[in-house]
């Protein structure tokens, strides 16, 4: 299978978009400038891979952890990375194949708001 990338049209060097021919219902990329047209000989014109790793991205805004009166609180867990003590915590999943469950840490002071997992 060849590589999806950007095709170019013979005729005018403009970009080709993919589109679907109606009537003989075939995908095929098209010149918006001259109309030129030809089919496409691979299936896939486009990939998107996603790749997330909660272990280092951790997509949580530490306001929204920190102001939260309901989420569980440690005052004696020290911070990491300012030495401060007090952290409020949520429990995730690594979404690896043990599914197994993280801690994931904000520290409690105003100024650090530092992240972690444990």
């Amino acid at each position: 299978m060849a590589a999806a990338g950007m095709r170019f049209c013979r005729e005018c060097n403009n970009m080709l978009y993919p589109k679907e021919n109606k009537v003989t219902k075939v995908l095929e990329f098209a010149c918006r400038n001259c109309f030129h047209s030809e089919e496409v000989e691979e299936r896939c014109i486009y990939v998107n891979e996603i790749v997330k790793d909660t272990r280092t991205q951790l997509e949580i805004i530490p306001e929204d952890i920190t102001d939260d009166p309901t989420l569980q609180r440690n005052p004696q867990v020290p911070c990491p990375e300012c030495g401060n003590e007090g952290a409020a915590f949520i429990r995730s999943h690594d979404g690896g194949k043990d599914s197994t469950l993280s801690l994931i840490w904000v520290c409690l002071h105003y100024e650090c708001r530092y992240r972690w997992i444990e």
